[in-house]
């Protein structure tokens, strides 16, 4: 397979942070009494959703936002630190791919927490571009950022994401979308008749086939 480019989202994608989101969240709003479960995590978390709609969710009045933020957010940049790894493959994909196809990564997360990864695993030294939530207004619109800093047409690139959001943001760029299988990857996106990678390894081979 011959790409363009090739864009892809991180979380959940190439790292394995959502287990730790959950946790921190669940730090977060412990002293209110709540706890998100597996299964609630699993139904909330695709959704993609703002966190006045996780305190929503939870019952937690909107006056407490900013304490459940800055305890989720502390905790959070503690497991980037110390306990975010790399998805088995991920590094080495990326690794084969500098410097021979235009790669970058965007993602919904905060540049902030970005930084951080940088810090422990070098992610953004390893693509050309990292836009995060503060770059762009949509994914498509992302997608569209990243078509013309590396001029080429996106219906000749590939998204690589693992949740819906990911989803709409090619299609409304119209760009070809594969689904990455995560732990945390609804059952419905990988029906819905698209492309799915299980193993990033393999998938580096038929890009080099």
């Amino acid at each position: 397979m011959q790409y363009a480019s090739v864009l892809l989202d991180l979380d959940g994608t190439l790292i394995d942070s959502p287990k730790y989101w959950h946790a921190a969240y669940n730090i977060a709003v412990a002293s209110f009494g709540k706890e998100i479960t597996d299964s609630q995590f699993r139904e909330w978390y695709p959704e993609g959703a703002h966190i006045t709609h996780w305190l929503e969710w939870l019952g937690i009045g909107a006056e407490h936002l900013d304490t459940v933020r800055m305890v989720r957010d502390e905790h959070y940049l503690e497991y980037l630190r110390h306990d975010v790894a790399w998805l088995e493959g991920a590094k080495e994909l990326l690794e084969s791919l500098k410097g021979k196809v235009p790669t970058g990564i965007i993602t919904g997360s905060h540049r902030s927490y970005v930084d951080v990864l940088d810090e422990a695993l070098g992610v953004s030294d390893l693509v050309d571009i990292v836009l995060t939530c503060e770059d762009f207004s949509s994914k498509a619109h992302a997608l569209q950022i990243c078509s013309e800093k590396f001029s080429v047409d996106l219906k000749d690139s590939v998204y690589i994401g693992e949740q819906p959001f990911d989803e709409e943001g090619a299609l409304g760029a119209a760009t070809p979308f594969m689904v990455y299988k995560g732990e945390y990857t609804p059952s419905s996106m990988l029906d819905a008749g698209h492309s799915v990678i299980t193993d990033w390894a393999k998938f580096r081979g038929n890009l080099q086939a």
